[in-house]
């Protein structure tokens, strides 16, 4: 009756244990899956950080280049506007200047190029 008694704890004692290997195996190969989720996903988000940190980064070149073409048209200045007197004052001064012009250069000069083309005309 010992050897039945120490049979049938010997048996009882090899399904505990093996039902507990069996849940420790299964939770070993859930910890792997969960360790190769993890690791994939650590990836996915590193990529995401590069290519962000690439987009922010291109961001702040555009940024910079709007910046810089912006302050260049702020140094830029205004067209004077034209009143009617600044433009009476212009036309004034057109006309002075070509009445002035008229008579010193299309007078009758004869070292205009139209008198020198007359000249080397009338030569033999």
């Amino acid at each position: 009756m010992n050897n039945d008694l120490a049979s049938h704890i010997a048996s009882l004692m090899q399904r505990t244990s093996a039902t507990s290997l069996r849940e420790i195996d299964d939770l070993i190969v859930a910890l792997r899956r969960r360790r190769e989720e993890l690791l994939a996903e650590s990836a996915r988000v590193q990529r995401q950080i590069i290519e962000y940190a690439e987009l922010s980064q291109s961001t702040v070149q555009s940024t910079r280049i709007i910046a810089e073409s912006l302050a260049h048209f702020n140094k830029v200045p205004d067209a004077p506007s034209m009143t009617e007197q600044h433009l009476e004052d212009i036309s004034n001064e057109d006309r002075e200047r070509g009445s002035g012009e008229d008579r010193g250069t299309f007078g009758g000069n004869p070292e205009t190029p139209e008198a020198t083309c007359n000249r080397a005309s009338d030569a033999p």
